[in-house]
């Protein structure tokens, strides 16, 4: 039986806005994002791929002039066949960006909006894919009838979509990847890599972006390498490498909020985009961006957010004319000035706020 090492790569979007960042260190990250390419040809190099296959979204709407030679120089490089599936990013349309780029005899780019066959007998490989040619893609499998098996054969399908009963993005049905005869569905449009599955004798991936561009992104981002062959696949995930979004939280109930972000940090968290959630209680509500300022030059970029509650005196509205005060009244008057027996009054009293106010756990005032 043939056996296929496949390097799946997806969703780069080159030239990305990074619009939560200054301009500065926006213009960086577009820099360290069109190194993307470079890094996938080593890595195409360094595990022996023999086919790659890109199902969308390489660039994210727009495509520089700098964008564009870093993809034509990742295609030039790659001495094996290429395949690209156009996403909704990307779509292919009579004279976009992947009709001006030079591309070498070995990469194929879908531009109908169907599933077709490009085979490779030098790989007894059959490599079927289709485009969006719209920023929106009406389900290709749907009407895909299932190619005849050949028992040597490799079949692999790139195509950009997601696994759903409906929507916007070519929507793809577990039972619809079960019937299509294929071995591997090489699958982009998904940000997050979904690690191997599989539905019949169909295995499908998403390898999610390679590297992150937001902190919907967080993580480490990378790409995957499979060993297809019929009725087998293995797949490993392979990190890119680079700078990663994080979000941390720290609890600063009874610490300094400076003191408590450093023993909270991990190693490694100085090279990436960092947003601090500040949680706990404290007497005084802290600043948020005095505290970033405090942190400037810490990390590439900080952000900070507070979730702090600030504590309040346990009775402070027991003269209120609400239930509230009602419920806090009728306790504070059970007081007898017992020290075991006051502290259960007002861990009662604690409970009993968080109840009305809809938290699920005691305030420690």
């Amino acid at each position: 039986m043939g056996k296929v090492r496949v390097l799946h790569a997806a969703d780069l979007h080159l030239d990305t806005a990074f619009d939560g960042l200054p301009d500065a260190l926006a213009a960086r990250r577009r820099a360290e994002l069109r190194e993307i390419p470079e890094k996938l040809v080593r890595l195409a190099e360094r595990v022996g791929a023999q086919v790659v296959l890109l199902p969308g979204d390489l660039f994210d709407g727009r495509a520089g002039a700098e964008a564009i030679e870093a993809v034509e120089r990742m295609l030039q490089a790659l001495q094996v066949p290429v395949f690209i599936a156009p996403g909704n990013h990307d779509f292919y349309r009579p004279g976009c960006v992947y009709d001006k780029m030079y591309l070498p005899e070995h990469v194929h780019v879908f531009r109908e909006n169907q599933i077709e066959c490009v085979p490779v007998p030098e790989l007894d490989l059959r490599v079927w894919g289709g485009a969006f040619t719209d920023s929106v893609c009406r389900p290709l499998l749907a009407e895909f009838r299932p190619p005849e098996k050949h028992p040597d054969t490799v079949d692999l399908l790139c195509v950009h979509g997601v696994v759903a009963a409906d929507g916007p993005y070519n929507p793809i049905t577990p039972e619809q990847l079960a019937a299509s005869g294929m071995d591997y569905a090489a699958l982009g449009h998904s940000h997050t890599c979904s690690g191997l599955q599989r539905a019949g004798d169909t295995f499908y991936l998403w390898p999610g972006v390679p590297m992150g561009r937001g902190f919907d992104e967080t993580g480490t981002k990378g790409v995957v390498v499979a060993d297809v062959e019929p009725g087998r696949v293995t797949a490993r995930f392979a990190p890119l490498g680079g700078r990663e979004y994080r979000i941390l939280p720290v609890d600063i109930t009874g610490e300094d909020p400076l003191t408590a972000i450093a023993g909270a940090l991990p190693e490694g968290a100085e090279r990436d985009i960092v947003r601090i959630v500040l949680t706990g209680t404290a007497d005084i509500p802290p600043e948020p961006e005095t505290i970033r300022c405090s942190l400037a030059g810490r990390f590439f970029h900080t952000e900070v957010r507070s979730q702090v509650t600030v504590r309040q005196d346990l009775w402070a509205r027991a003269g209120e004319a609400t239930l509230r005060g009602a419920f806090l009244r009728a306790l504070k008057g059970q007081m007898t000035g017992d020290p075991a027996g006051d502290a259960r009054i007002e861990a009662a009293a604690r409970w009993g706020l968080a109840a009305l106010d809809g938290r699920e756990e005691a305030e420690q005032l």
